[in-house]
């Protein structure tokens, strides 16, 4: 599990309207940086997100074989 209580992007802190959609930049950073260390597959997945008027932003990261 990945949590941030509060948005640590730069572009979604300064623009106004971003979609939702752009946390998954986030989930492809939590991927290359679990997987690079790991030397294994990982998948993760956007369960909430402060920019869909969550509290927090929450990702499930899940580390394959």
């Amino acid at each position: 599990i990945g949590e941030y209580d509060h948005c640590y992007c730069g572009t979604v802190k300064n623009t106004k309207g971003i979609s939702p959609v752009y946390c998954e930049c986030s989930a492809g950073w939590y991927e290359q940086l679990f997987a690079s260390v790991l030397e294994k597959p990982v998948e993760v997945i956007v369960k909430r997100s402060i920019l869909q008027g969550d509290p927090t932003c929450l990702f499930v990261i899940t580390i394959g074989d």
